[in-house]
């Protein structure tokens, strides 16, 4: 279990390092087979109090990353475009079936 702000700084400087970089995985992991996590990972402009602005990474609520050994295979919320998998949609499925995930082109 990993828990983060609502919305981070995207800096690799910041205190949020370790978050981005594990964003950067999962978004490699989509780009890999043709989906996205956008939204609810999703990077905007926030205003700042004393003028200017800062680019930030909004985070979603709850997520699941599930691995088999060590590499990814599923991340949760995520979209091909015209279908999207909720986290309930991922542990459904692994209720069902702890090899399957609903993202995998079978189901």
């Amino acid at each position: 279990v990993q828990t983060w702000p609502e919305e981070i700084p995207v800096s690799q400087e910041g205190e949020h390092g370790e978050v981005l970089a594990t964003v950067d995985q999962y978004e490699q992991w989509a780009k890999e087979r043709g989906l996205s996590l956008r939204p609810p990972f999703e990077t905007r402009t926030s205003s700042l109090l004393v003028g200017g602005s800062t680019e930030v990474l909004r985070l979603p609520m709850i997520a699941v990353a599930v691995y088999a050994d060590d590499d990814l295979v599923g991340v949760y919320p995520c979209t091909d475009g015209e279908t999207t998998w909720s986290v309930t949609d991922c542990i459904d499925a692994l209720t069902a079936d702890s090899t399957t995930l609903p993202h995998e082109p079978d189901q």
